[in-house]
C-alpha cells in the first residue's frame, strides 16, 4: 500500500469519528444552559428522548483550555422513550468571571460548551471590569432582564459626561473622549438612584 493511499485512509477515518463525535453532541442534548443565581450558579439540560448515557460527568474552566470536574450524576441518563430534564448547583463558581461549562456524557462524549458570566452584587450592588480603565469599561449590577435603567457619568466636580439608557444586566461605557482622571457613575431606575461608584479612567492602558 503506497503512502499516498494510507494517508488518505487515516484522514478518512479522522474525518468519520470527528464527524461522529459532532453529532453525538448536538443528537443527545435539546438544550443545556447555565442561570447566575445568589451564590451559585444552576445548571440545566435536557437528554432528547432516545438517547442515553452511562453517568454525567460536569466539568468547569475560566478559560476553555483548563477544566475541572465539580459534580458528577451516576448511574443511566436519559431516556429511550421521554426527554429527561437535569439540574446541577455549582455552589462555587468563580466569582466576577465567565465561568464555562460543559458535559461528559458516558460513552457520548462532551457536550457543546456554555458560558455564564457571574458577579457578585451583594457589597456595592455592581461589578465595574477594568477599573481602571482606559477606554473602555463594562458595568455588572443586578437587575431584571426587562428593566430599564439609566447610567450618567460625573466629572469630580459635579458635571454630567456620560448620561445613557438601556435595560439588561450590564452596559458598556465609552471613555475614549473622556481626559483621565476620577469620575462618579450612578445607576438609576424609575427615576430612583439604585447603585454609584467610582470609577478611575488612566491616560494609557
Amino acid at each position: 500500500m503506497n503512502i499516498r493511499l494510507i494517508v488518505s485512509v487515516i484522514f478518512f477515518l479522522f474525518v468519520q469519528a470527528f464527524s461522529v463525535s459532532l453529532a453525538q453532541e448536538t443528537l443527545i442534548l435539546d438544550d443545556f444552559f447555565g442561570i447566575p443565581q445568589a451564590k451559585q450558579v444552576q445548571l440545566r439540560w435536557v437528554i432528547r428522548s432516545g438517547q442515553t448515557c452511562n453517568g454525567t460527568l460536569i466539568e468547569r474552566s475560566t478559560d476553555t483550555v483548563h477544566w475541572m470536574s465539580i459534580g458528577d450524576i451516576p448511574g443511566v441518563c436519559g431516556s429511550s422513550s421521554t426527554p429527561v430534564p437535569y439540574n446541577f448547583i455549582d455552589e462555587f463558581p468563580v466569582q466576577n468571571a465567565v465561568n464555562f461549562y460543559r458535559l461528559e456524557l458516558g460513552g457520548q462524549g462532551y457536550s457543546n460548551v456554555v458560558g455564564v458570566p457571574y458577579y457578585d452584587f451583594v457589597e456595592d450592588g455592581y461589578v465595574l471590569i477594568p477599573n481602571p480603565a482606559h477606554e473602555k469599561a463594562t458595568l455588572y449590577f443586578s437587575t431584571s432582564l426587562t428593566e430599564a435603567f439609566t447610567v450618567s457619568l460625573f466629572d469630580l466636580s459635579g458635571k454630567r459626561v456620560i448620561q445613557k439608557t438601556g435595560s439588561g444586566t450590564n452596559y458598556a461605557l465609552n471613555l475614549e473622549s473622556l481626559p483621565s482622571g476620577t469620575y462618579l457613575f450612578v445607576i438609576s431606575r424609575k427615576g430612583k438612584q439604585t447603585v454609584s461608584g467610582k470609577l478611575i479612567k488612566t491616560s494609557k492602558p
